[in-house]
């Protein structure tokens, strides 16, 4: 190869190397930027989903609970959610780590009664799909930060 072809790819390659340093954020990257912006305005925009989320699927549990108790233990609960959530977006850090710990329960629980769901009701199975969807999205929103922190250290 010629000398000239060789500097030409030699900076090709030094160019290739400082975008890929952009992106990364290592220069203050626009794309990190952009990332960050995009993973906060979903840690606060998932756990007021799931409160929406839970209150939109009241009623259905209101019809299909068989006695006054469960129909009152499922208001209840849902205004549990709701209140964590609301908590969860205004960072209280009890508050936050209760509402990760019950995303991440009600998912596995969500998950085993999914195959039930769907033999019985499509729209059951249509509402807990839904539902698990937002829990495991939430959880993995919220962990993601801690897990870059402790990879990239």
């Amino acid at each position: 190869m010629s000398t000239t072809r060789l500097s030409n790819i030699e900076k090709r390659l030094e160019y290739v190397a400082g975008r890929m340093k952009s992106f990364r954020g290592e220069e203050g990257g626009v794309i990190a930027s952009l990332l960050l912006i995009i993973l906060r305005s979903a840690q606060r925009t998932l756990p007021l989903s799931v409160a929406v989320w839970s209150i939109l699927e009241l009623p259905l549990e209101l019809f299909l609970a068989q006695s006054s108790t469960e129909r009152f233990a499922s208001v209840a609960g849902r205004l549990i959610w709701v209140a964590l959530a609301i908590a969860t977006i205004f960072k209280m850090r009890l508050a936050r780590v209760m509402f990760i710990f019950l995303c991440a329960v009600s998912s596995i629980v969500v998950a085993q009664a999914l195959p039930m769901a769907y033999e019985s009701s499509p729209l059951v199975f249509s509402v807990l799909v839904i539902d698990l969807l937002l829990k495991v999205l939430t959880l993995w929103i919220s962990l993601t930060p801690t897990l870059v922190a402790k990879n990239s250290a």
